[in-house]
């Protein structure tokens, strides 16, 4: 089984495996968490 970062919440069909298209959208989220963890540091650094 494979569940992938967030685990399952990713699985749109439900069957028990992340396909590309479900991939990409787990890849995205973790994306923009780490984006705006970055752009945080940034704002607390400067000022």
């Amino acid at each position: 089984m494979d569940k992938g970062f967030f685990e399952n919440l990713f699985d749109f069909d439900g069957d028990g495996k992340l396909d590309c298209f479900e991939r990409t959208f787990e890849y995205k989220a973790f994306e923009a968490l780490t984006e705006n963890d970055e752009n945080e540091e940034d704002g607390e650094e400067n000022g």
